[in-house]
This record gives structure tokens, C-alpha cells and sequence, in this order.
């Protein structure tokens, strides 16, 4: 099985469960795989396809969770840009990773506009929340209700491009495959005791590896808390108001 087949799974079990929530909103598991099959759709209708680099310059927000599972359905290759990054970090991951789909939250825009390299592969930039941009992140998931074109996946296909810190220099880029995303899922899901009834809070900067840690419940179909951005007060507000079970920082 890969990431999209546990998430329909999810979808057809328990779709009024508490999947998600984030500063975008609370979405169960029958509006999230919904939500995600609307992104893939959109995505390939922008013409990304299989092993295609979908980027993300964002905030740790739902959007950045809906394009990576949307990544790991249609078989494209997901790539977080982090935010804290200086223009030319991030110039160098979006034309070594060659993205083709950049999406950007608004509060990430200006440093975008900011780049002075050329970004010759970047054929689609989608905005989220209130910016700039020609193509919306929402009116996307609006005018695409029709599922995504069936495309076939393997176990060895790449489905993100992880950065290292670049301590030595230029980050590098960790490919990860569909099976060894699945593998390290699943095993760190298993090994930390989490169950179906618990509430994982998220506060890592998921554009690089703790990504993993935002789908954790795809798993289980528990529910994951997403901090935007991490702060010792808001920390202690979520997980009083969430009634956070599970935290990692």
C-alpha cells in the first residue's frame, strides 16, 4: 500500500473522525482525502504529472499537508522550501529540484517577489490566502470536483526531495521513495504507541523532514494539531484546547 491507499481508507472508515487542525480550519477524514483529490486534480491540470517537483514556500499551514499527500497520490515529487531560508537557499532548491508547481502562502509572497534569480522550470505559482497571484489555491479546489487521472505508482518511485540544512554549504537534496516514506510512516507510528484516539500536536518546520510527522495519522486516523509556526504560548494554548495527547519538539 502507499500514502493515497491508506488515506482513502481513512476516507471510507471514519470520514466524520477529526482528521486536521490548523489556522485554516478543522477538516475530518472525509473532507481531507476530498480536499486532496481536488489539489491533485488541479495540479495535473496545470500540467504536473508523475516525477514533476511540487514546492511549497509556506508556513507550516493544511495547504502545506494537502500538497504533499496530493504529491504522494498523482506520483509527483514534493519539495518544502523553508521560510527562514535566505533568497539565494531558496532560489537554489526550487532550480536544483527543477519545480515545476510553486506554492506560496501569502505571508511568504514578498519573499518570493524577492528572488532575483531566474526560475526557468517554475511553469505555475499558486497563491494562498490574500496575495498577488494569477492562480488561487482555493478557487482551485472549487472549480476541480472531478478525481484525479489514475496514475500507476511503484514502490521505488520518488515522491519528495527533502534539504538538508546545508551546514557545508548549498542544501542538498534526499530523495525519498514511496516505500521508505510508508516504511518510516508506519514504524514511527508504531514504535511511539500511537493510537486512533490520540491528538499529535506538529511544531516542526515541516518543510524538510517533519513533514513525516504531519501524516502520521494517515495511518491510524488519529488527528494531528498544526502549528503554523511555533511559539512556547500558543504551544501551551493548543494543547490545553486541543486536548493534545502527543507533542514532539
Amino acid at each position: 500500500m502507499h500514502v493515497r491507499d491508506y488515506l482513502e481508507s481513512n476516507d471510507r472508515s471514519w470520514p466524520d473522525r477529526l482528521a486536521y487542525v490548523s489556522r485554516s480550519g478543522r477538516f475530518t477524514w472525509g473532507a481531507t482525502p476530498d480536499r486532496v483529490r481536488r489539489l491533485a486534480a488541479a495540479l495535473q491540470d496545470l500540467g504536473v504529472g508523475k516525477g514533476d517537483v511540487v514546492a511549497t514556500l509556506s508556513l507550516d499551514t493544511q495547504e502545506v499537508v494537502e500538497t504533499w499527500l496530493a504529491s504522494c497520490t498523482i506520483g509527483a515529487v514534493r519539495a518544502g522550501i523553508n521560510f527562514r531560508y535566505a533568497p539565494r537557499e531558496m532560489a537554489h532548491i526550487i532550480n536544483d529540484a527543477g519545480v515545476k508547481g510553486l506554492i506560496v502562502q501569502d505571508e511568504c509572497e514578498a519573499a518570493y517577489r524577492a528572488l532575483s534569480d531566474p526560475l526557468p522550470t517554475v511553469t505555475a505559482v499558486v497563491g494562498v490566502g490574500k496575495h498577488a497571484f494569477d492562480l488561487d489555491y482555493d478557487e482551485l479546489l472549487r472549480t476541480h470536483d472531478d478525481p484525479p487521472s489514475p496514475v500507476e505508482l511503484h514502490d521505488d518511485d520518488a515522491v519528495a526531495l527533502s534539504y538538508t540544512t546545508g551546514s557545508t554549504g548549498l542544501p542538498k537534496g534526499a530523495v525519498w521513495s514511496q516505500r521508505s516514506v510508508v516504511t518510516a510512516l508506519v514504524n514511527t507510528m508504531l514504535q511511539a504507541g500511537m493510537r486512533r484516539d490520540d491528538v499529535f500536536m506538529h511544531c516542526l518546520p515541516a518543510a524538510g523532514v517533519p513533514i513525516l510527522s504531519t501524516s502520521w495519522n494517515v495511518f491510524n486516523g488519529s488527528t494531528v494539531v498544526l502549528m503554523d509556526k511555533f511559539s512556547p504560548r500558543s504551544a501551551l494554548e493548543l494543547i490545553q484546547s486541543e486536548r493534545v495527547t502527543s507533542v514532539l519538539w
